[in-house]
């Protein structure tokens, strides 16, 4: 089995639980915040479909290293079954495009990313879009937590 089909497997698995955590939201609480300088549930949700796409300009080719921001306010409850749908089909997208890289391909430095230097899509991908991915999904558990019980 190759790395790239590894990594989709993977992602697949931390796409299902965060998702799994996004579907707890009650619609009334989806701009909800533990504070007012704090992200909401959908903030979250659109930043990670935010990552999502540029990780997946990134496994095309496009190279774009700017990594998307987010900060309190830029989701909107409005959007919040678009966005949920749009994170699973961007979840389908980026692990179709894993299992198809090769090892070659997948750690072969030649993007320079500030935080690390040269370096290839294997880290970026696990740092910049899986373990960041897991951050967030850590801090909506956490969320729900104390919304919830």
């Amino acid at each position: 089995m190759t790395e790239g089909k590894r990594l989709a497997q993977f992602s697949e698995l931390v796409r299902s639980s965060s998702l799994k955590r996004f579907k707890q939201v009650a619609p009334q609480d989806r701009e909800w915040r533990p504070a007012a300088n704090q992200l909401s549930f959908v903030d979250i949700l659109k930043h990670l479909c935010d990552s999502d796409r540029w990780i997946i300009s990134i496994l095309k080719g496009d190279q774009e290293i700017l990594g998307p921001s987010v900060k309190p306010g830029d989701g909107k409850a409005k959007d919040w079954e678009w966005l949920l749908q749009d994170l699973e089909e961007l979840g389908v997208i980026k692990a179709d495009y894993l299992r198809l890289m090769n090892d070659v391909e997948l750690f072969q430095e030649g993007i320079d990313w500030e935080e690390l230097g040269l370096t290839g899509k294997w880290l970026i991908l696990m740092r910049g879009n899986l373990d960041h991915e897991i951050q967030h999904r850590g801090a909506l558990q956490m969320m729900l937590n104390l919304k919830y019980k």
